[in-house]
Order: structure tokens, then C-alpha cells, then sequence
């Protein structure tokens, strides 16, 4: 990808008013997709091909919605949400929204100092 080739459409200032904020760049069509704040806002995420480092909690997750603290990178804050898991597929339900998480970036599940398993956003 190639970000520099991105810059400002001279025609935002023509009908387009307030705040916008960049929510997606696709490369194959040389487009900025623009939005509001809000629309960086997600309660909730599918994550395909989880890994389950906790096998013992791997039965529960199946059955039930769990409790878990998630990180979203080394420095990130911790976001209290709901974890279930069908096959390898996990389902994060959040308790407050989290701003941006990016595609591709890795995420963790902790409950307490227990680390349950993680995967790929």
C-alpha cells in the first residue's frame, strides 16, 4: 500500500461541512473513505482463527459467554467485554465501545492473569 500517494480531495471544501475523520483507505481504488467519530466506534468483533492458549476454558467458551479483559496492543488499555467461541471463531462483545481497532491487528483475552488465547482482528 501506498499511503503517500493519498492527499486531500480539493472538493471537501465544496457541499462538505464539520469534522471528518479517515475510517478506511483502499488502495485498489485510490479512495480515502471519510466518516464521523462515531463511526469509529465498535462494540462488538468477529475473530476468525482464534487460538486458544487455555484449554481448560475452551468447553465453558463453547457453552457460554465468558468474562474477559481484552488488549488490543502492547500499550493498550484494557477493555472489560464478553468472549464466546464457535470452532475457532470468537465473538468479542464489548462493554464500552473501542475506538479503531485496526484489520490486521492482534488482539489478546486475559481473565485476571490467565491468558486465554488471542487471534488476528
Amino acid at each position: 500500500m501506498q499511503i503517500f500517494r493519498y492527499h486531500k480531495n480539493p472538493k471537501l471544501g465544496n457541499g462538505l461541512s464539520g469534522n471528518f475523520v479517515v475510517t478506511a483507505l483502499n488502495p485498489a481504488t485510490n479512495e480515502v473513505v471519510l466518516g464521523q467519530e462515531s463511526d469509529l466506534l465498535y462494540t462488538s468483533m468477529i475473530i476468525e482463527d482464534f487460538h486458544l492458549i487455555e484449554p481448560s476454558v475452551a468447553d465453558a467458551l463453547t457453552r457460554s459467554i465468558e468474562a474477559v479483559d481484552v488488549l488490543l496492543s502492547q500499550l493498550s488499555a484494557v477493555y472489560p467485554a464478553k468472549l464466546s467461541l464457535k470452532g475457532s471463531t470468537a465473538t468479542l462483545i464489548f462493554d464500552t465501545p473501542v475506538r479503531a481497532p485496526a484489520k490486521g491487528q492482534a488482539l489478546v483475552c486475559y481473565q485476571g492473569d490467565v491468558l486465554l488465547g488471542g487471534g488476528t482482528i
